[in-house]
């Protein structure tokens, strides 16, 4: 009994220790845990990234002139905007990338990247937008990278990221806003739109495009809700033969105007203002026999349309006007 005695009086007292504070679990994605990060709330002001509370000090303080507000928020034309596959009606960047030139001039504005990252497939990038030297937007630029697709690569991903970036970038500013309006983009599919059913490989699908656009790979016929229903021409042989000629130069016996240079710029505007060539004329007299028109019908529609009197004179922007007449139930 003594020798316990003694043994608990040589123990030194313990003193009271205050329990540390629990620190909460922070769920990793690979269903780990961290228990060494506590849970702290923030506190004051919320902050942003430093390039992001630039891009916005410097859209704040670039001093724009009334004119260039102007031009700025003017909207676009209806030839100036695309519509996807899915609907979405869009600005592409040639045409935010001319005003920009327009407005400030080249030299004056310009971009700059970080390099890029993969994540499922897809190709991103953040984009600063820089106006006279000043950061006035960011924004992350996106692609699809599709392996499969021998067509594809790298190189054009990274393309497309970057013009991308820049159209979302330009949103800051105000330009093409109407693109990201709702009831616009309903109005500019029944103005400009056409549903087309196409066959890929899921099966039938129904997909929008411009309806001065070139036909869809694999489409085939209108779907049945389509607007613009009465302005749609059949995907027939000749109309892909008078299609892929506009993208073909004339020669200089065909085309005596109109110098290399130019008609290089017809091959790659589909649209172009250059005569068409040989192989689009043959495309156009064959149409007629399928549409069931004789060529007193042809010349006198070019007649009374542009006061032409052989189809020598047809120039590229034209051919959708005379194949929408070719294929008109009625007459002139």
């Amino acid at each position: 009994m003594d020798l316990e005695r003694r043994r608990s009086a040589m123990k030194k007292p313990r003193r009271h220790q205050p329990k540390p504070p629990q620190q909460a679990l922070h769920t990793r994605r690979d269903g780990g845990t961290l228990a060494h990060r506590p849970a702290v709330a923030p506190q004051g002001p919320l902050t942003l990234p430093a390039t992001m509370a630039l891009a916005g000090m410097g859209l704040s303080q670039l001093g724009l002139t009334e004119s260039e507000r102007q031009a700025l928020l003017a909207p676009f034309s209806d030839h100036e905007m695309e519509i996807l596959p899915s609907g979405e009606v869009y600005t592409p960047w040639v045409y935010l990338g001319a005003r920009l030139n327009q407005i400030f001039g080249p030299g004056n504005w310009g971009r700059m990247s970080e390099p890029p990252q993969e994540k499922g497939g897809s190709i991103i990038q953040k984009w600063t937008l820089l106006i006279r030297g000043r950061p006035v937007a960011e924004a992350y630029g996106e692609a699809r990278y599709i392996a499969a697709n021998p067509k594809h690569s790298w190189g054009k991903a990274l393309e497309t990221a970057r013009s991308n970036g820049l159209t979302r970038t330009c949103k800051d500013l105000g330009m093409a806003a109407q693109c990201w309006m709702r009831r616009f983009q309903y109005t500019y599919r029944l103005r400009q739109g056409v549903l087309v059913k196409t066959r890929g490989k899921h099966g039938v699908e129904s997909q929008w495009r411009h309806i001065d656009s070139p036909p869809l790979p694999g489409e085939f016929a209108i779907d049945e809700r389509s607007p613009n229903r009465e302005r749609y021409i059949a995907p027939n042989e000749a109309h892909r033969a008078a299609g892929e000629a506009l993208w073909r130069p004339t020669t200089e016996d065909e085309q005596p105007t109109v110098d290399r240079q130019e008609a290089r710029a017809a091959e790659l505007v589909p649209y172009g203002d250059g005569l068409i060539g040989k192989e689009a004329r043959k495309a156009i007299f064959a149409a007629l026999k399928t549409h069931e028109r004789s060529e007193s019908d042809l010349k006198a529609f070019l007649k009374q349309q542009w006061g032409y009197d052989s189809t020598r004179q047809i120039r590229q922007s034209q051919v959708t006007a005379l194949l929408d007449y070719l294929r008109a139930p009625y007459d002139l």
